[in-house]
């Protein structure tokens, strides 16, 4: 949930959202997605999560198949299994971060981070965008919570930390 909440094209989480069906002797069971992302766009996507062993053992990519011809389009335009492996590792860590950053209200440190990038030419380091401030951890807090807001672009796709290079949003990489 962390990484569907950090992502920005995503605009509503709804989780353990019930799908009826019939199977195929008729009966009426109930599916429960994990979540169901609304996107940007209005598309809804219902996310159901299994670790990879267990999906395979219950052919559980044939099961959403099946029930993808069953539930009403209501529910969601799209079906996506993931597994461990279908969310990397980074992502997820700069999720985390990123959400317990998100519990500290904006303030004198995001304004200061924001003062000195203007001034920057390029790209700086998260480390040395906040030793320009006086705000040392809290900087470090702000500029993630800015890097989540879209005003700061982190280059790559790499964990969140000083040596990342960030640069102004609305500015385009140096060459």
């Amino acid at each position: 949930m962390h990484y569907a909440l950090a992502r920005g094209d995503i605009v509503d989480v709804r989780e353990q959202q019930a799908a009826i069906y019939r199977d195929d002797a008729g009966v009426v069971r109930t599916h429960y997605f994990d979540a169901v992302l609304t996107m940007r766009d209005g598309t809804r996507k219902a996310v159901s999560y299994k670790p990879r062993r267990r999906a395979e053992a219950l052919h559980f990519a044939d099961y959403l198949g099946d029930l993808a011809a069953r539930i009403s389009p209501v529910v969601a335009d799209e079906i996506i299994h993931n597994t461990e492996r279908d969310l990397p590792k980074d992502a997820l860590h700069n999720a985390a971060l990123l959400h317990d950053c998100r519990r500290d209200s904006p303030g004198e440190a995001d304004a200061a981070v924001l003062a000195v990038l203007a001034k920057v030419t390029g790209q700086i380091s998260v480390a040395d965008l906040r030793d320009a401030t006086s705000y040392e951890g809290e900087a470090f807090r702000a500029i993630v919570r800015l890097i989540g807001a879209g005003c700061i672009v982190a280059q790559g796709t790499g964990r969140i930390s000083g040596g990342t290079l960030v640069r102004a949003a609305k500015r385009r990489a140096a060459r």
